[in-house]
């Protein structure tokens, strides 16, 4: 008898704050999934190509760094543009900014409910 072992769903999580990275991170792998953390953008790109993540939580001001425009290097970039990308930011009224540059799917505003962000990540990665 054959037993089908599911593989992990992947979610890289990239912000700054390490708390917030540190919390988001245990949440996800109570839910089962296969967590990377970054603190930074720099070299997410060889982090993507080893980790093969499904999903990205990706914070807007990752100190030095615009996650706007890391996201559209991913969206941009054949290889990735199927990647759903979740921004995150604390900011207000920077939404509107998040979608003009970027087109991330989904945006979720800090400090976030924990339930709403399990939703969306579900959603993202059965759609």
């Amino acid at each position: 008898m054959k037993i089908l072992v599911m593989e992990k769903r992947k979610i890289l999580i990239v912000d700054d704050d390490q708390d917030i990275l540190e919390v988001m991170g245990i949440i996800m792998e109570s839910e089962g999934y296969e967590v990377d953390l970054m603190s930074s953008g720099q070299e997410i790109f060889e982090h993507i190509s080893t980790f093969h993540p499904d999903l990205i939580i990706l914070d807007v001001m990752l100190g030095g760094m615009d996650g706007r425009q890391i996201c559209k290097c991913i969206k941009n970039t054949e290889d990735t543009l199927h990647i759903p990308i979740i921004m995150m930011s604390a900011s207000h009224n920077i939404a509107d900014s998040v979608e003009e540059i970027c087109k991330p799917d989904e945006f979720v505003a800090k400090p976030f409910d924990v339930l709403d962000l399990i939703h969306t990540v579900e959603l993202k990665l059965s759609a």
